[in-house]
């Protein structure tokens, strides 16, 4: 019963609260204080790029900084153009003689053959000390493999030196008593010679030297004989300038006879 009346009579203060008239606001109360910063928004979109700033003012130079190693070598590049020729250098040192060339072929002349037609190698007269000619009409020059000359009879096939022995002197020598280095009379490089008293030939080397208006104080007129008075002689050579050699052996046929050759 009290419950139902408790009901009843809010209802009717309800009703009252309701129907009046609304009044005027009353006037803003003090501002609360502030509250608690809430969480940051989320950002915003990108602006738009500014205009660019004015160039700063140049700097100092700064130092050099230390050299770096070496890079590897790049590769060859093409060959440049050929230069202008230099100036010719001084003349080299004359080389070695060159070995003997080949035999050329035969010239037209005369020539002489043994009796197998076999060519006998010749070569013109050979001047003789006095200027004439040794054996002019009965000998030939006949001239060896190694290039020697010797006289060759064409009857009898007797070959012996170019030139027979002086009968006034074979030795010559500066001292007046034949001691010392001795001399011989010079005659052409390879022409075959004899002196007196000796059997083996001899012939100049291509080397020797020729000693002009040779005045000499002694002289043997036969190797190892009596030492003689001195005298003058228009050329000579010393005898370590010569080589002894045996006479050849030939075996051409006889007769020989001039044949010739076109």
């Amino acid at each position: 019963m009290k419950k139902s009346f408790a009901v009843v009579a809010l209802a009717a203060l309800s009703s009252l609260v309701a129907c009046a008239e609304k009044g005027d606001a009353g006037s803003q109360g003090p501002a609360g204080g502030d509250g608690t910063q809430g969480p940051p928004g989320p950002a915003g979109p990108q602006g738009p790029q500014g205009q660019p700033g004015s160039a700063a003012a140049k700097g100092d130079k700064g130092d050099p900084g230390a050299t770096g190693p070496t890079g590897p070598a790049g590769p060859t590049g093409p060959a440049g153009p050929q230069g202008a020729p230099g100036t010719a250098g001084a003349p080299g040192a004359t080389g070695p003689q060159g070995p003997q060339g080949p035999t050329g072929p035969k010239g037209t002349g005369v020539v002489w053959k043994d009796a197998n037609g076999t060519t006998i190698p010749t070569v013109g007269a050979i001047p003789s000390p006095s200027g004439g000619q040794l054996y002019p009409f009965f000998a030939l020059n006949y001239v060896d493999a190694n290039g020697l000359v010797w006289s060759l009879l064409p009857i009898g096939g007797l070959v012996a030196p170019a030139y027979s022995a002086d009968p006034n002197f074979a030795l010559l020598y500066v001292s007046n008593n034949c001691t010392g280095p001795a001399y011989v009379m010079a005659f052409p490089a390879r022409v075959t010679f004899q002196l007196s008293g000796e059997t083996q030939a001899r012939y100049l080397r291509d080397t020797a030297n020729v000693v002009l208006n040779f005045a000499f104080g002694s002289c043997q007129q036969t190797v190892g004989g009596a030492c003689k008075g001195g005298g003058n002689s228009n050329a000579v050579v010393l005898l370590s300038d010569t080589v002894a050699i045996a006479l050849p052996q030939l075996s051409y046929r006889q007769p020989f006879h001039p044949e010739y050759q076109p």
